[in-house]
């Protein structure tokens, strides 16, 4: 092969990996000449409320960030549905709530139900995980705070 062939056989090369760089599909490890491949699952950030004690059937929960914003969601406990759509990525559980792309620093819960009320301050713990593997993006945060309710009277 000539000069100009090799040049273009190069570039070829050069402009593959660099597309396949540039789409997350392949990374090179850093302390290898190798390729890895990553695949592309994605993940969302997601904020699970674990709730225990005298848990209402019936609750409204009202979740407030540090930034001002409010979630509001009302369920019906123990069903895994909701009886309000106003928030799609709150999910009721038996166990309590799950709230996806949600990953505040800081936050109040609000819980309202019919015989009472109660409100608590968290920062919760996040884990960090890559469901493509080492190195390959996305990066998704999941935590979990825990509420116990007061025994019915």
């Amino acid at each position: 092969m000539n000069g100009r062939g090799t040049i273009r056989v190069t570039l070829l090369l050069t402009m593959i990996i660099l597309a396949h760089l540039s789409v997350g599909c392949i990374k090179i490890k850093s302390n290898s000449p190798t390729l890895q491949e990553c695949t592309l699952l994605g993940c969302e950030n997601t904020l699970s409320i674990s709730m225990s004690g005298d848990i209402p059937n019936e609750y409204t929960l009202m979740v407030t960030d540090s930034e001002g914003n409010d979630i509001i969601k009302s369920c019906i406990s123990g069903e895994g549905r909701s009886l309000s759509n106003s928030s799609g990525g709150v999910i009721c559980e038996s166990w309590g709530v799950s709230i996806r792309n949600y990953s505040p620093d800081d936050l109040i819960i609000t819980i309202d139900w019919a015989n009472g009320s109660m409100s608590e301050s968290f920062r919760p713990t996040y884990e960090q995980f890559r469901p493509n593997g080492p190195g390959c993006p996305p990066v998704c945060r999941v935590g979990m705070v825990s509420i116990t309710f007061p025994a019915s009277k």
